[in-house]
C-alpha cells in the first residue's frame, strides 16, 4: 500500500479480491450442478450439490453475499433442472434463511456439525420443494416417485458434505487469508 494513494490500492486488491472468491464458488458450484445433473439421468440415482454448497455460503459468506450467490447458484440449478422456473431458487432461498438463523448460534464449523448441517438442508430443501409444488403448482412432484432416490440424495448429503464444505473453503482462504476475518465472513476489527 502507497502513502499517496490513500490507501487505494489495498481496497481495490480488496475488492478483486473477493470478486474472485465468489467467482471460484460460482464456477464450481455450476460445474458440481452439471455432475448432479448427469448422475440424476440414471434412474434411481440423485446427488444434491445445493444442499453443501448453500450450507458453505450461510457459514462463510455475510448475509447479503451469501444470499446473492445463493440466488445465482439456485437459479442456474433451476434452469439446469428442468422443473419449474423458480422453485430452486425459492428454496434455496428458504434454506439459506433458515441456516443463516442458526448459523449465528453455532460456534466452529466441525465435520459433524456441517455434516448434520448438509443433511439437515437436504431434508429441507426437498420438503419445501415438495411443499411449494403443492401449494403453488404444478404438482408433479410426489413422495412415492421420489422414494427411490432418497437414499442417494441422503448418502451423498453425508458423504460429500463436510468434504465439499472443505474444497469450498480452501478455495476462499486461497484468495483471502482466514486470519483476517471472523466466522460469518465479516471482518474482524482491532
Amino acid at each position: 500500500m502507497s502513502l499517496l494513494d490513500g490507501g487505494k490500492t489495498a481496497s481495490r486488491v480488496g475488492l478483486d479480491q473477493e470478486h474472485l472468491r465468489r467467482l471460484l464458488v460460482v464456477v464450481l458450484s455450476v460445474l458440481l450442478l452439471v455432475v448432479a445433473q448427469v448422475v440424476r439421468s440414471r434412474p434411481g440415482w440423485t446427488i444434491d450439490f445445493l444442499a453443501p454448497v448453500i450450507v458453505y455460503l450461510a457459514l462463510e459468506h455475510g448475509l447479503m453475499d451469501g444470499l446473492g450467490l445463493a440466488v445465482l447458484i439456485a437459479y442456474v440449478a433451476d434452469v439446469l433442472s428442468g422443473d419449474a422456473r423458480g422453485l430452486t431458487v425459492a428454496v434455496a432461498v428458504q434454506a439459506f434463511l433458515a441456516l443463516r438463523l442458526f448459523v449465528s448460534r453455532i460456534i466452529g464449523a466441525s465435520p459433524v456439525v456441517v455434516t448434520g448441517m448438509v443433511l439437515l438442508t437436504s431434508a429441507f430443501l426437498l420438503g419445501m420443494r415438495y411443499l411449494v409444488e403443492l401449494v403453488v403448482g404444478p404438482a408433479e412432484a410426489h413422495w412415492s416417485a421420489g422414494w427411490p432416490t432418497w437414499p442417494s440424495l441422503f448418502g451423498s448429503a453425508v458423504v460429500i458434505g463436510y468434504p465439499l464444505y472443505r474444497l469450498l473453503r480452501a478455495l476462499s482462504s486461497f484468495v483471502r487469508p482466514r486470519a483476517e476475518y471472523g466466522f460469518s465472513g465479516n471482518r474482524i476489527r482491532p
